[in-house]
């Protein structure tokens, strides 16, 4: 019964794939090639993600140094300032600075997920816990993409990335996650 289950599962994603494919617009259709295989554009749509694995891979355990990785200083990564902020500071500081970056969003995504636990109010709750998530999403799309394990979307890596006003934002949510991690009780 259950490979009946499994048969007609895969028969319906096999039918609906080629109808879906065709309501893409032309350049998500791109992007989604790319991620598949970024060789098959070596200096057009795969560019930017053949460099990024580059960078990440150059920078080694302990990294190349401040201001001393190639792939950022010889201008081959493109959008090095925002989309691929993250392949830079692999590239400067290595596994151990990256895994160091990951463990800090790590403690402050749990931290803020502890406030909206101990909040008594459902409201301080709620925005805290979609902080968490906005977060949690960022990161991981956005260090997922530099890794080249997801496809290019252009997800900023929250206080990482240039940009006025996805920092702003940033910075307003954390505001809201400290108010709601202050005031957890009800007075």
């Amino acid at each position: 019964m259950t490979w009946v289950l499994i048969l007609g599962g895969n028969s319906l994603v096999a039918a609906i794939t080629p109808m879906a494919w065709n309501l893409l617009q032309p350049y998500q259709q791109s992007r989604l090639l790319t991620f598949l295989n970024p060789a098959a554009d070596p200096h057009g749509a795969g560019w930017n993600i053949i460099q990024s694995e580059v960078a990440v891979g150059s920078g080694g355990v302990f990294g190349q140094g401040y201001l001393q990785g190639s792939q950022k200083e010889l201008a081959f990564l493109p959008a090095r300032h925002t989309d691929f902020a993250f392949s830079v500071w692999a590239e400067e500081t290595g596994l151990a600075g990256s895994l160091l970056l990951l463990a800090a969003f790590l403690v402050l995504i749990w931290r803020i997920t502890l406030a909206a636990r101990k909040s008594v109010n459902p409201f301080n709750s709620l925005v805290a816990s979609g902080i968490a998530s906005y977060l949690a999403i960022h990161v991981f799309v956005n260090v997922g993409m530099t890794l080249g394990v997801m496809p290019v979307t252009g997800l900023p890596l929250p206080m990482m990335s240039y940009g006025g006003s996805q920092m702003m934002i940033v910075m307003f949510l954390l505001g809201l996650a400290l108010n709601a991690g202050m005031y957890w009780r009800e007075v």
